[in-house]
């Protein structure tokens, strides 16, 4: 962010509007940890802690892992190939799939990282906020869909 030297009737505006942000911000409890009052949060409802504490507890119960077994028709000696033993969630495959478009190419320019999800459930379970600038509102928004 770069120094800019406001003068006249424009400082006076954004400092008229800076004081009413910071008033605003004062009013409501900010919840501890990484959230600022410049962020743009609200609490999350009970059916919504529900759908995230439920989601946590089986992204933790199931996840994905793959281990290698000998292949059903070797090539050569010590062929092995790659096999599924557990899966995660359903809800959590369809989520991941509504990220990303065709061929492979992720549909919003960033990666979707399973540490991040569950970040984002546990701030909804444990401190009962939805952070707009989260995945927080998508998460809700999908579970809702899915078990709802």
């Amino acid at each position: 962010m770069s120094i800019v030297r406001i003068t006249g009737t424009r400082r006076r505006i954004e400092g008229k509007i800076l004081l009413r942000v910071m008033a605003q911000a004062q009013k409501r409890p900010v919840p501890s940890g990484r959230v600022y009052p410049w962020h743009k949060w609200r609490e999350a409802t009970l059916e919504e802690v529900l759908f995230a504490r439920r989601a946590l507890m089986e992204l933790e119960q199931q996840f994905l892992q793959v281990i290698l077994t000998p292949a059903p028709h070797p090539h050569f000696e010590g062929h092995m190939v790659r096999s599924v033993t557990n899966q995660n969630p359903k809800w959590y495959q369809d989520f991941v799939r509504s990220f990303w478009g065709w061929h492979g190419r992720h549909r919003y320019g960033c990666q979707l990282k399973k540490k991040q999800v569950v970040a984002a459930l546990r701030r909804v379970c444990e401190k009962n906020i939805v952070l707009a600038v989260g995945y927080e509102g998508r998460i809700l928004k999908h579970l809702k869909d899915y078990w709802g």
